[in-house]
């Protein structure tokens, strides 16, 4: 059966199993590849909130985030300061067909040992809210 519409608009990628938007490149627990896409429905105008974690044991001073939806959508450079969540706000335009999100940051960092993964930042949240302006 296809939903008619999203059965929410808010998507947890921090906690595992938890509903989630498509994508490629953010780990079950929301960490980052330094190339991550994730796939937004087709729908009306809207506005994507993204809320992302940098913390402040990556021995990083800082990093870059940058947002960009296809088909000359909207995009944004996003600072990242260590111990500081990021809130990042994209418009996304009004399209009968899905829309890909892509995710790149400059650089990464090793996670806490043992794990043995390199990430670029954290993927707490996604919000995808209609709007009338």
């Amino acid at each position: 059966e296809v939903l008619p519409a999203l059965p929410t608009h808010t998507f947890d990628f921090g906690i595992p199993g938890r509903a989630r938007l498509p994508a490629n490149g953010i780990d079950q627990d929301g960490w980052l590849a330094r190339h991550a896409t994730i796939e937004l429905p087709a729908g009306g105008k809207r506005v994507l909130a993204l809320r992302v974690e940098y913390p402040d044991w990556s021995g990083k001073s800082g990093g870059t985030l940058r947002a960009s939806l296809s088909h000359g959508g909207a995009s944004k450079n996003q600072a990242l300061t260590p111990g500081v969540y990021s809130t990042i706000l994209l418009p996304v335009a009004a399209s009968d067909a899905p829309q890909t999100l892509s995710l790149t940051a400059a650089d990464d960092f090793p996670l806490p040992a043992p794990d043995q993964r390199r990430r670029a930042a954290r993927l707490v949240q996604a919000e995808l809210q209609p709007t009338t302006e």
